[in-house]
């Protein structure tokens, strides 16, 4: 749909009713189709080199880069656009156009796939898929808009000069009997010749097939005879135009016409700048409301199973758990004071959700420590009740108190498993720290 759009804006804004010949709306329709293959080619390129695929490169890639590629498509064409009227040989069209371009479209290219391939260095996998496949889309484009839309143009070339209509180029402009770019110059230039002899003010220096009467002040003043060489020589020069001034409307026209004379006026001034003032007020305070992070519902394409769950979470279910992994040989024995550190150090964290009291909800490792410390209450209890000592336990001793008393006497060695010499000096929990050499053991 996005393609469908960006045909229609540029049929729209590329074509000229004053003048169909050097229309180009046209050319601007398979500009359009070039990228949209560019873009094809080059996503099953990243496809073929291992790229992986996931939402924004099917959601965002093919549409920025089509904004990529109609920019410089764009810019070739405003180019040949206005040197059609200038006095160059249809031969040497292209070359033109690519001499003046060229450097632009390539500079902005070479720019956009570096930006890309510097954000590929961002350590996201799916950040740095987006960036590899939009850098390789941007090398496309530019090997398109170099290679193949020249021969476009080369093809419109031949129609502007040869007097055919836009679109419908199998037509020919109405009321010239010219077939061919010769016979439109030396036609003119006879014309111009007797113009010469009867001193009329007003010069057509352009083809008679596309020439429009002109106000005499436009050209009355200027010699029509010196922009051609004398045919008697041999060499014929090669042109063909209408002057955009020659009553017909452009967006060109209606900027140097209009709105150039309407911005310098001191209203707008100050308007401009009153405005400007507002919409940085604005920025400013906006920072400061700018939330970091990506949501989930961001990445995840619509209309799916996936993406109706997580709104469905997020309505009705606004939290989320959290999980901290460690990473590499991490010793929790021996680190079990750090790690209380680092969950209480989360209750600085304003949206987390905490107790009545104002703490965090208890982990695995606080759980663990208060079932073994309900353990070791047990068997202090019924050790001074006399129910088990080193040797055993009788029948009154508890549960608890025998499951702690056979924790307590494992050494985790299989050679020697028991050691009940461990009852005399051995706590499970001792200052809020579980005992690190039978950790595991109680794990």
């Amino acid at each position: 749909m996005g393609y469908a759009f960006m045909m229609v804006y540029t049929v729209i804004t590329l074509y000229r009713w004053a003048d169909k010949v050097r229309s180009h709306s046209g050319l601007g329709l398979v500009g359009v189709l070039l990228v949209a293959i560019s873009v094809a080619a080059g996503m099953g390129l990243a496809a073929l080199i291992g790229i992986s695929f996931n939402a924004a490169s099917t959601q965002i890639v093919p549409f920025l880069a089509l904004g990529l590629g109609v920019d410089a498509m764009f810019l070739l064409i405003h180019t040949f656009s206005t040197q059609t009227q200038l006095d160059i040989c249809y031969q040497d069209q292209v070359g033109e156009v690519l001499r003046k371009a060229g450097v632009s479209v390539v500079t902005t290219a070479l720019c956009n796939v570096a930006a890309f391939l510097a954000a590929a260095l961002i350590p996201i996998p799916a950040l740095r898929a987006f960036c590899f496949q939009a850098a390789i889309l941007t090398g496309m484009n530019l090997f398109s808009m170099l290679l193949l839309f020249p021969a476009m143009i080369a093809l419109d070339v031949r129609r502007v000069f040869a007097g055919k209509l836009d679109i419908l180029f199998c037509l020919k402009q109405e009321g010239t009997n010219a077939t061919s770019m010769k016979e439109v110059t030396n036609n003119d230039m006879n014309e111009l010749k007797v113009q010469k002899l009867k001193q009329n003010t007003c010069s057509e220096k352009y083809p008679k097939s596309f020439s429009k009467k002109c106000p005499e002040e436009s050209y009355g003043r200027q010699n029509s005879m010196n922009d051609l060489i004398d045919p008697e020589s041999g060499n014929e020069r090669c042109y063909i135009s209408c002057s955009s001034d020659c009553n017909q409307w452009t967006l060109t026209s209606f900027v140097t016409n209009y709105y150039s004379q309407w911005i310098i006026k001191t209203p707008v001034k100050v308007l401009t700048i009153v405005i400007a003032l507002a919409l940085l007020v604005a920025s400013v305070y906006g920072i400061g409301k700018v939330e970091d992070g990506l949501d989930l519902t961001d990445v995840v394409p619509r209309n799916t199973s996936v993406w109706s769950f997580l709104q469905a979470q997020d309505k009705y279910f606004g939290f989320y758990n959290m999980y901290a992994v460690t990473q590499g040989n991490f010793e929790y024995p021996q680190n079990q004071r750090l790690i209380y550190e680092y969950h209480d150090s989360f209750v600085r964290v304003n949206n987390i959700i905490k107790d009545d009291d104002g703490g965090l909800p208890e982990f695995w490792l606080s759980l663990f420590r208060t079932w073994l410390t309900k353990l070791q209450d047990a068997y202090d209890s019924d050790k001074a009740s006399g129910f088990l000592d080193e040797e055993g336990w009788t029948e009154k001793a508890s549960n608890d108190a025998v499951l702690a008393y056979k924790l307590l006497v494992q050494t985790g060695h299989v050679d020697y498993p028991v050691d009940k010499s461990l009852l005399r000096y051995t706590r499970l929990v001792d200052d809020g720290i579980i005992n690190a050499n039978g950790f595991y053991n109680y794990l």
